[in-house]
């Protein structure tokens, strides 16, 4: 009996060392990402390229889901003109920068056990939004010019889902690439209807991360 104690022991002390040895958390830096969005009036349509742009931490709830927690921060400049709508033979030129912040905490689900592992998941989020620039008008028809300068800030909530795949070198070491689609909702604007733009990232984020 009692070897049969000592037997079960040394295998349940086994089994907890081995868990106790499989990293819990896992830290990213995002390295390179870019964004489609559609229904943004005022940059023209196109994907967008940011770099060193956030972090990411994943917590291991089990060996097939994770938590987890982003932050992304992108500041973009803009130089754009067109025809002036609101004068025939007007242009209007714009000029400023656009930085958003993005908070978001959703579930990620492996498929692998393995040095390669794919992932889906699925996030919930907010968005800050500010836009501040100046305006510049010009109608040829009358010589007259002038501008204005605006500083906009929005609010947003949003959702996504995607798919990626990770790659673990060593036990504590991992590159990551993801994909999604998703939309945001404006908040906070008191409109009947509310904006809403979807968007697609097709390099959501490439990450180096270390687990520990």
């Amino acid at each position: 009996m009692r070897l049969k104690i000592l037997v079960v022991a040394l295998m349940f002390s086994k089994f907890c060392f081995a868990q106790n040895t499989i990293p819990k958390n896992e830290l990213g830096l995002n390295l390179y990402g870019n964004e489609y969005e559609f229904g943004n009036l005022k940059i023209s349509p196109g994907v967008k390229h940011y770099t060193l742009s956030g972090f990411q931490y994943k917590r291991n709830l089990n060996n097939r889901y994770l938590l987890r927690l982003l932050l992304n921060y992108k500041n973009e400049a803009y130089n754009d003109n067109g025809e002036d709508w609101l004068f025939e033979g007007g242009w209007l030129y714009s000029s400023g920068m656009i930085k958003t912040q993005d908070y978001k905490i959703g579930i990620e689900k492996v498929f692998s056990q393995k040095k390669i592992k794919p992932f889906v998941f699925i996030d919930l989020g907010y968005r800050y939004f500010n836009n501040k620039g100046i305006d510049t008008w010009i109608n040829n028809n009358s010589s007259s010019s002038g501008h204005y300068s605006y500083d906009l800030t929005h609010y947003y909530l949003n959702a996504n889902v995607g798919f990626g795949l990770k790659y673990y070198p060593t036990n504590h070491i991992y590159l990551s690439a993801e994909t999604n689609i998703g939309f945001h909702r404006e908040i906070f604007d008191g409109a009947i209807n509310p904006t809403f733009v979807q968007f697609v990232n097709p390099i959501n984020t490439f990450v180096f991360g270390v687990r520990f």
